[in-house]
């Protein structure tokens, strides 16, 4: 065991969990929510003609959105 803190392997494990760690902190962004359904409604409101394709998923209480010029959500 002693081997291994010597060579140089362990100080690159180190540094390697370091960047892991520093990139997750730095990283640190939430996620984008998705529209309430009110929000939504809204939209479609406001432009009609923003969306490419809007699926209504009943059984996952859901709606697919796909507006002409972004991700879909």
């Amino acid at each position: 065991m002693r081997r291994f803190f010597r060579s140089a392997a362990f100080p690159i494990l180190i540094v390697i969990v370091l960047a892991f760690f520093a990139q997750r902190l730095l990283n640190n962004n939430p996620p984008e929510s998705p529209p309430t359904l009110s929000e939504f409604e809204a939209q479609v409101k406001s432009d009609p003609n923003a969306f490419d394709e809007v699926i209504f998923q009943p059984k996952s209480n859901t709606i697919k959105v796909k507006p002409t010029n972004a991700e879909e959500y």
